[in-house]
């Protein structure tokens, strides 16, 4: 548990000096910028102590992050809230286990892509935004810079599924199935 804190601390220091060499320097590289975010984002989710996955490939039910991996993830049942989180790698996740209760996904991209498969009696109300990124509706219409909303909610059924979905650097699909 220790050496975690030591490892996220060391990760963060280490970051934030090759972000701020490059930026005091004027001399900016992106490449060098985009290693000290991703240093930075490293340290701060083991320093979080979240549940991540990376450097592989396979189906995880439970991963919330994702770090440099495929995945393949289903919604649980049963849970009000769940979150999906994607750095540097790329997930598909199924929403075929959950029922059509009130329940909020947040989705996040970060230089990855993800797939959303959304079964098509589902009703859902999708916000997508994205920043330099790439969010598709299950209507054909995308956002690339800015937010756009879809539902297929019934006016009169306010129970369905709320989907946030952010996408930086990154693509979010959501399609129906």
């Amino acid at each position: 548990m220790k050496s975690r804190y030591s490892i996220a601390l060391v990760l963060i220091l280490l970051g934030t000096l090759f972000l701020a060499n490059n930026l005091l320097d004027l001399n900016l590289s992106i490449f060098k910028i985009f290693l000290a975010i991703g240093f930075i984002s490293l340290g701060l989710i083991l320093l979080s102590g979240r549940k991540v996955s990376g450097f592989g490939d396979g189906t995880l039910d439970n991963a919330e992050t994702v770090l440099f991996g495929t995945a393949r993830s289903f919604a649980r049942a049963g849970t009000q809230q769940e979150t999906f989180t994607t750095i540097f790698g790329e997930r598909t996740i199924l929403l075929e286990r959950i029922d059509t209760a009130e329940k909020q996904l947040f989705i996040n991209a970060y230089f990855a892509e993800c797939t959303l498969l959304i079964p098509k009696d589902m009703p859902v109300t999708i916000n997508g935004k994205a920043v330099f990124a790439e969010v598709s509706m299950p209507d054909g219409k995308e956002v690339n810079f800015g937010e756009r909303t879809f539902s297929n909610r019934p006016k009169e059924s306010p129970a369905g599924v709320a989907i946030q979905a952010v996408a930086a650097f990154a693509e979010i699909k959501c399609r129906l199935i």
